[in-house]
């Protein structure tokens, strides 16, 4: 058992289940994070969409259905909720500190009695094909993203859809449901994460009586997500998605290293700096855009700054010119350690806000022990930012930011009029 100065402690269990709490006191709320190492990229060809639709299933158990459950926790104010991703299961509650135990009750409820018959099969495979159709007629700015990771994630788990492919939901049976999660759902394969006013000793006490009859004794060692820092670098391409809205909305994205690589703190600081110039140029200067952003997106197989702006689409190809302007005169021009100081002081601040909201930090907390086996405290993170100098923003601008090595995909009415795009591919 690990603790930092901020009051985090880890705990691995003989049969491989990892506990990671962190005391918040004074706190009036505590989250809940049973997290379960198995998402869309993890699943076989035949398994498509398998994950997301356990994960709505879970909801029903023998002692309440899933509106139940719900209504059981709403009359404490208590939230229940799950998501699926790439990577990952979760389900998460949020309530008061004095219904940590009711909160958990019903989680384990769900991990452990829940109740897969056909009649609630039947209800969810509805309810996931509609959520399939409603996202086959996305928006414009979301078919700029959809085109633009669609290629950039060809060839990588990222390509799949979470929900899986259209017609596959309804060919599994409570059978397959039921083996599915007697495979994946073991205690190697769980990080269960808890933040807010709750004491690592009340968290052991729990998981013993709660969560370690279902998970049996069976010596094993927990199962890391990913340890790969392979950086991806997909081919270069422009591509133009033709839709009836009146606007364009693109999506910009230049690989970089995955989120395993600590060029990703340095890398952090100078996107931060980007993105102030970006917007301050573009958008305030020029006037080009309704708006414009820039981010730095991190994946266990990749990763990628993207930038994404919504114009007239006369405006479309100066915008890009501008963009790329930008980029050379980020690469080509000389940071100051003011500049480098402002961003550094903007990273380590959203650092501690989340660190503040329960919520945010149990999540990061129990990713950073899936992915990590290992947790760095906030005040390490805030060492690291600390140690990062110009030479270091300089040095990761001057490799990752290269328009020659972009994904670009723009969508609106006449995007295939396009008859080049300003970053020269």
């Amino acid at each position: 058992m690990k603790k930092n100065k901020a009051r985090l402690v880890v705990k691995t269990y003989p049969n491989g289940l990892q506990t990671v709490v962190r005391h918040m006191p004074g706190f009036n709320s505590v989250s809940t994070n049973i997290r379960v190492g198995i998402g869309s990229s993890d699943e076989a060809e035949h398994e498509q969409g398998l994950s997301h639709l356990v994960e709505h299933l879970l909801f029903d158990t023998k002692n309440r259905t899933s509106a139940e459950n719900k209504d059981f926790l709403g009359n404490y104010g208590a939230e229940l909720n799950a998501f699926t991703n790439h990577h990952s299961t979760s389900f998460t509650t949020l309530g008061l500190k004095s219904n940590f135990d009711t909160c958990n009750e019903v989680l384990s409820d769900m991990f452990s009695k829940p109740n897969i018959n056909k009649q609630n099969l039947l209800r969810e495979q509805m309810v996931i094909a509609r959520e399939i159709a409603d996202g086959m007629h996305d928006s414009a700015p979301q078919s700029s993203v959809e085109a633009a990771y669609g290629h950039f994630n060809a060839g990588t788990p990222y390509a799949r859809k979470i929900v899986g492919p259209p017609d596959a939901v309804h060919q599994f049976n409570a059978g397959d449901v039921k083996s599915y999660r007697r495979r994946h759902y073991v205690a190697p394969n769980i990080v269960m994460g808890f933040a807010g006013d709750v004491t690592s000793e009340r968290v052991d006490k729990m998981v013993e009586e709660l969560w370690l009859p279902y998970f049996g004794n069976a010596k094993a060692k927990p199962k890391l997500t990913n340890n790969s820092a392979d950086m991806l670098a997909p081919t270069p391409k422009f591509i133009p998605v033709e839709n009836i809205s009146g606007q364009h909305n693109a999506t910009i994205l230049m690989p970089t290293p995955n989120m395993l690589s600590d060029e990703r703190f340095p890398l952090r600081i100078a996107n931060d700096i980007f993105h102030r110039n970006l917007f301050n140029t573009v958008r305030e200067r020029l006037g080009l855009v309704y708006g414009i952003a820039s981010s730095l997106m991190l994946r266990p197989v990749n990763g990628n700054i993207e930038i994404g702006f919504s114009c007239a689409p006369q405006d479309t190809e100066r915008v890009m010119q501008a963009i790329s302007e930008e980029i050379e005169r980020f690469k080509n021009g000389d940071l100051s350690s003011q500049e480098v100081q402002r961003a550094k002081n903007v990273v380590k601040s959203r650092l501690l806000y989340r660190s503040e909201d329960t919520v945010g930090t149990n999540r990061t907390n129990v990713d950073t022990l899936a992915y990590y086996n290992g947790i760095r405290s906030h005040e390490e993170l805030l060492d690291m930012y600390d140690s990062i100098g110009v030479t270091d923003v300089q040095d990761v601008a001057d490799r990752y930011m290269n328009p020659k090595k972009a994904t670009v995909a723009v969508a609106g009415k006449s995007a295939g009029r396009i008859k080049s795009n300003e970053f020269g591919i």
